[in-house]
C-alpha cells in the first residue's frame, strides 16, 4: 500500500511540473513567442493621430486630408523645440518637423496658449504665448512658407498686440486678424494684417465713444469679401453687442445697410422688395409691412415686430440660383430682449404676383 501511495504521489507531482512549465521551446523566434503589444492609437475627427513619446498640445484638419498636429516632447527646451506633424493622407502617414523655438517659456506652453493659422498652400502661423505676469503676455509668432516642411521664427509681437490673444484668423491672400483681451478705456482691440502678420494695425471703427472697455469677436468673411463682425462695449449702464458689415475684406467696416440688400444675384425688383420690407419692418410700421404680403401670407411674425425693436446685422444671399419667379434672402437680426441672446435669422421669401407681375413676400421663417 505505501508503494502505491508513493508511486501515485510521484505521478502526481510529475503532472503539475509539466502543467506549470512555461519555459520556450529552442528555435522559436522571439517575435512568435509571445503576442507583440502595441500602443493602442487615437483617432481623432476620423485621423489616426501619429504615435510619438511627446505631449500632444493641438490637433487641426483643413478638409478630408490634411491634418496637423504639435506635441510637446518629454523635457521640453530650447533644444528640443516643439514637434510638427502634418498628413495630407487621412492620417495614413505623418511627416515630421521642428518647431525651433527662441525662448524657454515657449517649451512650456499648453493648448490654451498656442493658436495657429495652417493652410494646405501659401504662409502658414503658428503663435506661442506666455501666462500673463505683471500684466504681459509674451507673444512669438512662426511661421512656414512650404507647407510646414520648415519653421522659422516670424518675431516676437509682444509689444505690437496688447494684451492676450484670443484668436487669430489668416487668409491664404494674407489679410487677417487678432482678437485680444486688453482692456483699455474707448479702444478696441481688434487688430488686422494685410501681408500674412508681418505687421499688424489696430482696426478702425465708427464705434461709440466714452466706453470702459470693448470685446471683439472673429469676423465672419465669405469668399466675396463681405462679412461681419461683433464688437461688445462695455460701459457703467451696461454693455451692448454692435455689429459692424465690410464689403472690401475688413478694410472698412460700417453700420449694416438693407442697400447690401441690391448687390445680390437676382431679380432687381425681387431684391428691391425685400429691402424695402426691411426698411418697413425696422421702422416697425405694420401697414407698409403688410402691404408687400401676399394675400394669405401668415402674419404671426407681425406681433414680434410691433413688440420688439429690430435691428438687422447682416444679409446672406440666396443659397441656390434664384429662381424666376421666387428668390428668399437671410436677415440676421437682433432684438431689444433683454433676457435672450436674441440673434437670429429671418429668412425673407418674395414672389411674383401672377395677377400683376409685382413681388411680395409670402414667407417669413
Amino acid at each position: 500500500m505505501k508503494i502505491y501511495v508513493i508511486i501515485q504521489t510521484m505521478v502526481l507531482a510529475a503532472l503539475l511540473a509539466a502543467g506549470c512549465d512555461h519555459s520556450i521551446p529552442e528555435n522559436v523566434p522571439t517575435s512568435q513567442q509571445t503576442p507583440e503589444t502595441k500602443p493602442a492609437q487615437v483617432v481623432l475627427e476620423g485621423f489616426p493621430m501619429p504615435l510619438t513619446s511627446g505631449n500632444r498640445i493641438y490637433f487641426y484638419h483643413e478638409g478630408d486630408m490634411t491634418g496637423w498636429t504639435i506635441d510637446r516632447p518629454p523635457n521640453a527646451s530650447v533644444r528640443t523645440g516643439l514637434q510638427v506633424y502634418r498628413t495630407d493622407t487621412r492620417g495614413g502617414n505623418w511627416a515630421y518637423t521642428q518647431l525651433p523655438i527662441e525662448q524657454s517659456w515657449e517649451a512650456e506652453v499648453d493648448r490654451d496658449h498656442l493658436l495657429t493659422s495652417l493652410h494646405q498652400n501659401g504662409p502658414s502661423l503658428i503663435m506661442l504665448q506666455s501666462e500673463p505676469k505683471e500684466n504681459l503676455t509674451r507673444k512669438t509668432l512662426y511661421r512656414s512658407e512650404d507647407n510646414g516642411t520648415t519653421w522659422t521664427f516670424d518675431g516676437d509681437l509682444t509689444s505690437s498686440i496688447s494684451g492676450e490673444v484670443a484668436s487669430m484668423m489668416i487668409q491664404e491672400d494674407g489679410i487677417g486678424y487678432i482678437t485680444s483681451s486688453y482692456k483699455m478705456k474707448d479702444v478696441i482691440p481688434f487688430y488686422r494684417t494685410t501681408d500674412s502678420g508681418k505687421s499688424w494695425i489696430v482696426q478702425e471703427f465708427p464705434h461709440q465713444r466714452d466706453f470702459q472697455f470693448a470685446v471683439a469677436y472673429p469676423p465672419e468673411l465669405g469668399e466675396d469679401g463681405v462679412g461681419t463682425v461683433r464688437v461688445d462695449y462695455t460701459k457703467e449702464q451696461g454693455t451692448d453687442s454692435v455689429y459692424y458689415e465690410t464689403t472690401d475684406n475688413g478694410s472698412n467696416w460700417h453700420l449694416f445697410e438693407t442697400a447690401s440688400i441690391l448687390r445680390f444675384h437676382g431679380d432687381p425688383a425681387a431684391l428691391d422688395t425685400i429691402k424695402r420690407f426691411a426698411d418697413h419692418w425696422l421702422a416697425q410700421d405694420e401697414q407698409k409691412v403688410g402691404k408687400l404680403l401676399e394675400v394669405g401670407a401668415s402674419v404671426s411674425w407681425i406681433t414680434s415686430m410691433k413688440t420688439h425693436r429690430y435691428t438687422f446685422i447682416r444679409a446672406y444671399p440666396p443659397s441656390n440660383e434664384p429662381d424666376q419667379d421666387q428668390l428668399c434672402v437671410g436677415l440676421q437680426y437682433q432684438t431689444d430682449v433683454k433676457d435672450d441672446p436674441a440673434i437670429g435669422t429671418m429668412a425673407v421669401c418674395v414672389r411674383k404676383q401672377k395677377s400683376s407681375n409685382e413681388w411680395r413676400v409670402y414667407m417669413l421663417d
